[in-house]
């Protein structure tokens, strides 16, 4: 990479943000207020303007519950772009204003259906509850039929229907009627608003809310319209306003003075000639290297604005595994890109794990069935980690079945010291057919071997990683080289002590360990 330092007179700067945006070459370094004397530079005319119409369009989209999807060619958002949004937006605003009201409406309804729906069962009407100088009315739920009700009043009149009751007593006796009535489970209601007669009044809300269903239906389907035929509309502009006020913002990383700007940023070597030769047409602009470095692999913010930017460049199908990698840290352009390394690892030691061809198989028919149903999905870290899982499921299918013998949980042949009729319970037995592979490892007796090459998986990971930072600091530190060659040493020594330890483990007169 070359660090380069771009240098022209103000009245070029909008040009020369179109053309270093259409270059794709330079990854800018922020100028920091005050650094060297110079300050920052302010957005173009064009950035408040569309930012606006962004904000707009992202409620506009909010609205019609737009999903990201890929942006429509460039000529759908041609012409005068804060004109056709803001009629979009006047139509959709009345139109979200329409369904929010009804929605409201709804609610309302619903709730005052609640509450005059038990009434609606009672052979009275809403005044009947109420106005009383001489009477107290106990009306509510009750869980089973209450009998009894003499014994806290005889002067009383009931009326009740399944889970409901209402009970009119005199006030000198209403404490004693309320404490019986409290004791049998009673939850009372609050009587609704109004004095007619609660099975015409629920008639009437259940028509009313039929109709500001229909209603709601009529306003969502509207804008199910309207979000069929601007999807793409809003897409490709949001993605042309979001460039348009990435370019517009552009100046606030550069330095400026009175009369000139300067951008500082990274290049990559082999592409500093076709820079030049993208600026040239300007007057008075030019392009020096400051510094270069050859070891760089991708274009994403290194560990500081001192270093060059990082690209992870690998091959197609070990991208997805470059999410694993991002997980820790990304690897600056000094250090080994450990996602080759991953791609393996990954797969091989979660097969490792499960090791069980069943569980294998129904992770990689999951997996291809999100695929399918996630076609239109942007690619990003869900799609990324279900390649991980798939590869997963397909190391898993294949130590469970020529390795470990096992389908969910249960051997292909049962182990020859089974003596319990869950060990001797197998899927040859199960499917009446003998299956032609036999496990060179079995779980249930083979526990030293298991130890074994638990270690050894360990020994390995670990192994790869010393290597790997061996490699890493050979270029910029020899003493911290040094002690990865020690950590190496030291963890072969451990593997070794532990291998043989293993191999010398006790085991009873039928193979088991003897612990």
């Amino acid at each position: 990479m070359t660090r380069a330092l771009i240098i022209g007179p103000r009245e070029n700067l909008e040009a020369t943000v179109e053309s270093l945006y259409g270059l794709k070459l330079v990854h800018i370094v922020d100028h920091r207020e005050g650094e060297e004397g110079l300050e920052i530079g302010r957005p173009l005319p064009t950035a408040s303007e569309a930012s606006e119409i962004l904000v707009k369009l992202r409620s506009i989209a909010s609205v019609l519950q737009v999903e990201e999807t890929k942006p429509t060619p460039t000529k759908e958002v041609a012409g005068d772009l804060r004109e056709k949004i803001l009629s979009l937006e006047l139509n959709i605003s009345e139109e979200d204003a329409a369904k929010k009201k009804t929605q409201a409406l709804l609610q309302d309804l619903s709730r005052k259906i609640d509450e005059v729906r038990p009434f609606a069962e009672l052979p009275l009407s809403l005044a009947d509850y109420r106005g009383y100088d001489s009477l107290e009315v106990f009306v509510g739920k009750v869980g089973r039929e209450i009998d009894g009700l003499d014994s806290a009043s005889a002067d009383y009149e009931a009326f009740s229907a399944p889970g409901l009751l209402a009970v009119f007593v005199p006030k000198p006796q209403s404490a004693a009627m309320r404490d019986f009535l409290i004791q049998h489970g009673f939850t009372s209601l609050p009587v609704p608003e109004g004095d007619g007669d609660p099975r015409e009044i629920l008639s009437n809300l259940l028509a009313e809310r039929e109709r500001r269903e229909a209603r709601l239906k009529e306003v969502e389907q509207r804008l199910d319209t309207l979000r069929e035929r601007y999807a793409g509309f809003l897409s490709a502009a949001k993605a042309h306003l979001e460039v348009t006020v990435e370019k517009a913002e552009a100046p606030l990383r550069f330095a400026v003075t009175d009369h000139t700007f300067i951008v500082e940023g990274w290049v990559p070597t082999e592409s500093f000639k076709q820079l030049e030769r993208g600026l040239q047409r300007f007057p008075g602009l030019f392009a020096t290297e400051l510094e270069q470095n050859h070891r760089l692999e991708h274009v994403e913010p290194g560990p500081s604005e001192t270093d060059p930017p990082v690209l992870l460049r690998n091959a197609k199908p070990l991208r997805p595994f470059e999410m694993l990698v991002r997980l820790f840290s990304t690897p600056n352009y000094r250090e080994i890109d450990p996602t080759f390394v991953l791609a393996f690892t990954f797969p091989i030691f979660f097969g490792l794990m499960v090791g069980d061809a069943g569980y294998g198989l129904v992770w990689m028919v999951y997996g291809f069935w999100l695929f399918r149903r996630w076609k239109d999905r942007p690619w990003d870290f869900w799609k990324n980690l279900l390649v991980t899982l798939i590869w997963g499921g397909f190391w898993s299918l294949l130590f469970g079945v020529f390795f470990f013998g096992e389908a969910f949980g249960i051997p292909f042949h049962h182990p020859a010291l089974a003596s319990t009729r869950v060990e001797l319970l197998d899927w040859s037995a199960i499917l009446g057919v003998n299956i032609p592979l036999h496990t060179p490892l079995e779980k249930l007796e083979q526990i030293t071997d298991f130890i074994v090459l638990s270690i050894f998986a360990a020994y390995v990971h670990l192994a790869i990683g010393f290597i790997i930072g061996l490699v890493n600091d050979l270029g910029h530190n020899r003493k911290h080289a040094l002690g990865k060659v020690a950590w190496l040493l030291i963890l072969t020594g451990f593997f070794v002590v532990m291998i043989v330890r293993s191999a010398r483990w006790p085991v009873d007169a039928e193979g088991r360990l003897d612990t």
